[in-house]
């Protein structure tokens, strides 16, 4: 079961990052920029979060071990997380969840920092992440397999990663 190969990989606290693995450049995060209002709402005067890229090292790695999901489903995922969850999403240390499940497609989140709680603002990171995934890992135009992994700028030991991948739901 993939689950148990993350929570191993977790618990080492190590990526071993394959010749696949692509860094975004510095302000280029392959989604919408978040100062742009979705297509459906006027634009807010609410105060526009950094974009992830400004404040994390993105890492993408494709094709997990697992199996590929339909793109369709983690689209739905996103969607989801970004508006139907409020909130803010907290993992204690070396720990993952799944945040959401359809159609044996699943968005799971893990705290890899080892010492410490890790809190984000909203779960529109968490789907910003899948969707950053989604961007990059598509197999052809139906499936997708993959991980971001998010390093914080001012201390590389701190990190959290997203994993778009089969889910027994």
């Amino acid at each position: 079961m993939r689950l148990s190969k993350i929570a191993y990989s977790i618990s080492l606290a190590v990526f071993q990052l394959s010749s696949n693995v692509r860094c975004l450049p510095q302000g280029v995060s392959g989604i919408p920029p978040l100062n742009e209002p979705p297509f459906n709402q006027p634009p807010s005067n609410e105060p526009v979060p950094e974009p992830l890229s400004d404040r994390w090292d993105i890492r993408i790695k494709c094709d997990l071990d697992g199996y590929p999901v339909k793109r369709k489903s983690i689209a739905e995922g996103i969607k989801y997380l970004r508006n139907g969850v409020t909130g803010s999403p907290s993992l204690g240390p070396i720990d993952f969840e799944r945040v959401s499940c359809s159609h044996k497609s699943g968005i799971y989140w893990a705290n890899l920092y080892y010492k410490h709680r890790f809190d984000l603002d909203s779960y529109g990171e968490i789907a910003d992440g899948a969707q950053m995934i989604l961007d990059e890992c598509s197999t052809g135009d139906k499936y997708v397999s993959g991980e971001a992994v998010f390093t914080t700028l001012d201390d590389p030991e701190g990190a959290w990663a997203v994993f778009v991948e089969f889910a027994h739901c």
